[in-house]
């Protein structure tokens, strides 16, 4: 199972990419930061030192658009961009996936983008929004090999996002069950809870950035993560700040590393092995 590190908008912690680029096999990076310089530069400079070999997903960023209160993306500069990223990264890494342009809601307008990107050659990974009907929801999955279940995020009812979650994979056991194996893709999942119960090809999570910014700090207290954090290595002389922030990133990453190599294994003993 392939777990990717989602970033973006980092602004005063930008010295976390060195760590994040240089210990991070998939990266997720949001179009919604596409204009963002630090991200740029960073996205630039670390492209030549570290992504050879990595795999990289670009998501949308429809969620974080909605959020904001901005004006929808425009489907035809999101497609020119996807393809002029697809000529940028060809041949230089070991895979890229790029998410549909999703609408926030409404599977039909999220399917009519799949279809135009797809019409256009950047073969996107389709996504099933929280509301897609039994129908639109099999017709995806029978046309695409690489699905995404979307609205997972911003559904603050668990066992809404649970129903949704099992909705698909019924529904993508027939297919399995035929020889046919559908890549899954949980967007903003990153529970090991959830990983042991489905059989996702990936997922991505973004609230290790998020807590670096100053949220979610009691998750960050998880001693299954992070150790002792009153022994904390220098890793940029005597700024405690950095040090700490510098030791949190590497233990997050080496933590969802392990948990993707124990998930890996765990579905390979019941039987769903991905070939790479």
């Amino acid at each position: 199972m392939k777990i990717f590190l989602a970033w973006g908008g980092l602004h005063d912690y930008t010295y976390k990419y060195d760590v994040l680029y240089r210990l991070t096999d998939n990266i997720l990076v949001s179009y919604y930061y596409k204009n963002d310089k630090e991200c740029r530069v960073a996205l630039d400079y670390y492209y030549h030192k570290y992504m050879p070999g990595k795999s990289l997903i670009y998501d949308s960023g429809a969620f974080s658009v909605h959020n904001a209160g901005k004006p929808d993306i425009d489907i035809y500069e999101f497609c020119d961009w996807c393809l002029e990223e697809k000529r940028r990264w060809r041949g230089r890494i070991d895979s890229l996936g790029i998410m549909t342009l999703d609408v926030i809601g409404d599977q039909e307008k999220t399917n009519k983008h799949t279809e135009f990107l797809t019409l256009k050659g950047v073969d996107p990974i389709a996504i099933i929004t929280n509301n897609a009907t039994d129908n639109q929801m099999e017709k995806i999955l029978e046309e695409y090999d690489y699905v995404a279940i979307g609205g997972l995020t911003g559904v603050k009812n668990r066992k809404k996002k649970i129903d949704l979650i099992d909705r698909v994979f019924r529904k993508w056991y027939k297919h399995f069950q035929n020889g046919r194996k559908i890549k899954i893709h949980l967007l903003g999942v990153g529970t090991e809870e959830t990983f042991v119960k489905y059989p996702a090809y990936s997922a991505d999570m973004s609230s290790w950035y998020l807590a670096l910014a100053g949220f979610g700090r009691g998750h960050f207290m998880n001693k299954k993560i992070y150790g002792d954090l009153d022994k904390i290595p220098k890793y940029g002389g005597d700024d405690l700040a950095k040090n700490i922030l510098n030791y949190m990133t590497i233990q997050y990453i080496k933590y969802f590393k392990n948990m993707s190599e124990y998930v890996t294994k765990l579905w390979e003993t019941r039987g769903v092995k991905w070939d790479e």
